[in-house]
């Protein structure tokens, strides 16, 4: 499924992403939200050796993947005899974030990187312009040169959960964020209701049920997106659709009608005046 660039970059964006307010109501869902330091010896490029007339960025990813970074794409146009300031600074930036990331710089006019320039429609966006891909190809952030700073950079940084949440996002996909571990009561019903929700045959090509361990202190970003903390005793099911939107929240055990009920009011504009009950959107949380 191929997403325009414009959206593209308003779910990196978001990719600070995904998105959580939280009412007085713990299982009523939520909404979607929404000075540069300059290393003075930038690091060598990812530059990948390909094939004759093969993609450098295809490489790149690979390689990337592999070692678990995010990569940095720098796309630019034309053949200057000398990089262009921003390059210079993207150079800058990207030499301190080594360890955690790789990254590239493309001219979008090169006939062997059509197929990357054709995926995001880089050939209508301004240059320069940078994305940023996860290992599991996520784009966590895509901003135009003129945005370019070490918040940019950093924000572009987002946590393996939120990762395993944007992929399939990014797809078209929903979501069923399952925030759980060993210290948490519902687990099971909990677990259940969304496999079952995820196998439905109307569903099961575009569901994904990603599992996140509250307590892991990677995921304290997404969790405070979601106005969530890790010392939750219960487990917590939250389901997503695209780009980023919350459209169910329940805590404890929760049913495959639940998150229909969920499903369903979003696609209809919601339980009506009345709002949702406590049981979340759905069969059991509105009123009739």
């Amino acid at each position: 499924m191929k997403l325009p660039l414009i959206v593209l970059i308003v779910l990196a964006s978001l990719a600070g992403v995904i998105l959580f307010a939280q009412t007085q109501n713990p299982n009523q869902p939520a909404p979607a939200m929404e000075s540069d330091g300059v290393a003075s010896s930038p690091a060598p490029a990812t530059t990948p050796t390909p094939a004759p007339g093969g993609s450098r960025s295809a490489l790149a990813m690979k390689d990337a993947a592999a070692a678990g970074k995010i990569l940095f794409v720098f796309f630019h146009e034309g053949t200057a005899s000398a990089p262009s300031e921003i390059q210079t600074r993207f150079e800058g930036l990207m030499a301190r974030e080594g360890a955690s990331a790789a990254w590239i710089v493309i001219d979008r006019q090169d006939s062997a990187e059509q197929d990357l320039v054709s995926k995001y429609q880089i050939q209508r966006a301004p240059m320069p312009l940078i994305l940023a891909m996860a290992p599991n190809g996520a784009i966590t952030a895509g901003f135009p040169g003129d945005k370019l700073s070490e918040t940019t950079i950093r924000e572009a940084f987002v946590s393996k959960g939120m990762q395993s949440c944007l992929a399939p996002l990014q797809q078209g996909k929903l979501v069923v964020l399952s925030l759980q571990n060993a210290k948490t009561s519902g687990n099971e019903a909990a677990t259940a209701g969304a496999r079952e929700f995820a196998a439905d045959p109307q569903l099961a090509a575009m569901t994904e049920i990603v599992s996140c361990d509250p307590a892991d202190p990677a995921e304290v970003s997404m969790l405070e997106k979601m106005r969530l903390t890790g010392s939750d005793t219960e487990a917590r099911t939250i389901l997503l659709a695209p780009p980023g939107m919350v459209i169910g929240q329940f805590k404890g055990a929760v049913t495959k009608a639940d998150l229909l009920g969920a499903l369903q009011a979003a696609t209809s504009g919601g339980c009506g005046s009345g709002g949702c009950g406590p049981r979340g959107c759905g069969p059991s949380g509105c009123a009739p």
